[in-house]
């Protein structure tokens, strides 16, 4: 399984995706999500009419023009989630 949480990943493309159901996935891990299961319906226009959604808004998410609404989230099985995490870590001892 590959580790979604701190890098941009890279799914092959043809192959089955499996992740866990506790995954965070990064912003680009999620395009790259979309690019391969793009690719596995046999493109982003087959995607979108399997679900309901346009190449054209699937393309600009990919692209990181648009922002994945709920429609495609659900599509992938995702949903989205808040999480924080520190500004600046301060090291303490020895620099």
């Amino acid at each position: 399984m590959t580790d979604h949480r701190s890098t941009e990943t890279e799914v092959a493309l043809g192959q089955p995706i499996e992740v866990s159901p506790s995954d965070i996935f990064s912003i680009g891990a999620l395009r790259n999500l979309l690019k391969a299961s793009c690719a596995n319906a046999g493109g982003m226009r087959a995607w979108g009419r399997l679900h309901g959604i346009t190449a054209a808004y699937v393309s600009r998410v990919i692209r990181g023009e648009k922002l994945p609404g709920p429609k495609l989230l659900d599509a992938l099985n995702l949903q989205p989630s808040t999480v924080y995490v520190f500004k600046n870590r301060v090291r303490r001892g020895r620099h």
